[in-house]
């Protein structure tokens, strides 16, 4: 897949400045477009019980979001736009942002974060409906690229086969990659699975497969997920992973069970290479 039209979201919280620089240092790398999509929630501007909107505040948030946006993606000259998803509603803005999303390369996400105007489900259901490869970045860290360590999580399956080819144009050349066999308890190892090492081999990577398996039982979704979470892992760059047995969803203070569907797309998380394990 060739890597010419992101989409990143933008909205008023601090975060998205970093979300912003990592964006813009990928299309610059890929010679991609770069397209900012302000969503977050905002209510009506009620004047008796006539409803207005957009709302003076919601006009105003907008505002700021696009002189931040053009002055940040100034060097991408016209590979660069900006859309208002015009809706303060979390129906509305989880609908109309994944019908945007599917028309681009690559989705640019915030991990879910509390005390934010932003949907608690926009990651999810992105990474659910969308059918896109999303890039989720997490609320805390540093990001300057990405690509140079990756970590793969594998098993012979389509959606991790799409996660891994998803992931391949964010990769750097001559980029060493970690290849993780993941399987439920008593599952086989992917007797070929050295040919995914060949295949990443002729896209300039350095990729090895250790010999070892990891093991879980099923229902062992919250112990893989804290296992591949920014803070504990001591190495690697970002994570491919897609599909089943387990799907990556943002960190919560209570994560949900995973649902046992094998998603259409990649989901790529990070993590800050100088945290400690």
């Amino acid at each position: 897949m060739i890597l010419g039209n992101i989409l990143v979201h933008v909205d008023s919280a601090a975060r998205t400045a970093a979300r912003l620089s990592l964006a813009i240092r990928i299309a610059e790398r890929a010679g991609a477009r770069l397209t900012g999509v302000f969503a977050e929630q905002a209510d009506a501007y009620h004047v008796g019980t006539v409803a207005a909107w957009p709302s003076p505040h919601s006009a105003a948030a907008v505002q700021s979001a696009r002189q931040a946006f053009e002055a940040a993606v100034a060097p991408l000259g016209e590979r660069a736009a900006f859309i208002d998803l015009n809706r303060g509603s979390d129906r509305e803005i989880l609908h109309r942002f994944v019908e945007v999303a599917r028309a681009f390369d690559l989705v640019m996400l915030g991990q879910t974060q509390d005390r934010v105007r932003v949907p608690a489900k926009l990651p999810e259901q992105t990474i659910v409906d969308s059918g896109r490869p999303v890039l989720v970045v997490p609320y805390v860290g540093t990001y300057a690229d990405v690509g140079h360590r990756p970590l793969f999580a594998w098993r012979s399956s389509r959606g991790t086969a799409r996660a891994v080819s998803d992931a391949v144009p964010l990769l750097a050349k001559g980029c060493e990659a970690l290849v993780v066999e993941v399987a439920r308890k008593n599952e086989p190892r992917d007797e070929f699975a050295d040919l995914l090492v060949a295949n990443l081999k002729t896209h300039g990577v350095a990729a090895r497969l250790p010999a070892f398996h990891r093991r879980r039982d099923r229902g062992d979704g919250h112990a893989a997920q804290r296992r591949l979470r920014p803070r504990r892992r001591p190495s690697g760059d970002r994570r491919f992973r897609s599909g089943n047995p387990c799907p990556v969803r943002p960190r919560r203070r209570h994560p949900p069970h995973p649902r046992p569907h094998d998603h259409a797309g990649a989901v790529l998380t990070l993590r800050d290479s100088r945290t400690p394990s």
